[in-house]
């Protein structure tokens, strides 16, 4: 579904706005990145001026555009699109991966933004074969909306959605349990490489028994520097605070994990 060469023309016979592309290596590379079409949580985004290994035809190129990130879920019915919520994104930059994902927050889309964006479902919806939970990441720039990538499921705002509509979610009609609270997830990364031996599965264990962790890790298994270790959830009725607690979380789990003291750090 997101193959640059199948779906960027699609979108655009439609006006619908998305950032420039190419195939071919750009003149100035400072203002691009290369992506993958396989791409997901940002593993496979990288500068374009750094990236030194042979593009083919699993790759292309998007120009470089300051603005704001969200993620929007929608349901689909009878073709018919329905927003569930907007979350807004942010990155966890490191070596070698510098706009990966680091998590989503819920946000309240402002009243011209949310009609952009409903018609832009709209025309989707006409284009392609959605259907149930799909989700749609859109860079916002000059308060004009560009679809970056589709994908179809929900990916990390599931936990949120189900927070936030409980048991109604699977159902035709959705009724909102607390729309006035902010739900955050964020991915912990680990900062050295883990193995969940007896020991730290006992941990694992532990936090499986919380609302505020998921996809944790399963016993045995080793989890190398800088890949996810699992997803820490809060919510708050200020965005700051649900963002504090999802941080001291990630915090928390990093420290028991790798025998650190300073836990309330």
């Amino acid at each position: 579904m997101n193959n640059p060469k199948n779906i960027f023309p699609l979108l655009e016979s439609k006006k619908i706005h998305i950032p420039e592309w190419s195939m071919d290596k750009p003149k100035e590379p400072k203002k691009w990145l290369v992506k993958s079409i396989n791409s997901a949580g940002g593993i496979s985004v990288q500068k374009a001026c750094l990236f030194d290994k042979k593009i083919n035809e699993d790759f292309f190129y998007q120009k470089f555009s300051g603005g704001n990130n969200i993620s929007i879920q929608f349901e689909v019915l009878n073709s018919e699109p329905k927003i569930l919520l907007a979350c807004n994104q942010w990155l966890y930059p490191i070596k070698n991966f510098p706009f990966l994902l680091g998590g989503i927050i819920s946000t309240n889309l402002n009243f011209e933004i949310f009609l952009k964006i409903k018609r832009i479902l709209k025309k989707l919806c006409e284009l392609l074969d959605f259907n149930g939970l799909n989700s749609i990441d859109f860079l916002i720039k000059k308060n004009t909306p560009l679809v970056i990538d589709i994908n179809p499921r929900p990916g990390l705002a599931i936990n949120m959605l189900y927070r936030i509509y409980r048991n109604s979610l699977f159902k035709k009609k959705k009724y909102l349990i607390n729309s006035k609270k902010f739900y955050c997830s964020s991915i912990v990364y680990s900062d050295k490489t883990i193995m969940f031996d007896k020991n730290k599965f006992k941990i694992v264990e532990d936090l499986s028994r919380s609302k505020n962790f998921s996809e944790l890790p399963t016993k045995d298994c080793i989890i190398k520097n800088n890949q996810p270790i699992c997803v820490v959830h809060s919510s708050s009725f200020s965005q700051t605070c649900a963002r504090l607690r999802v941080e001291k979380l990630s915090k928390f789990i990093l420290n028991k994990l790798t025998n650190k003291k300073n836990i309330n750090d």
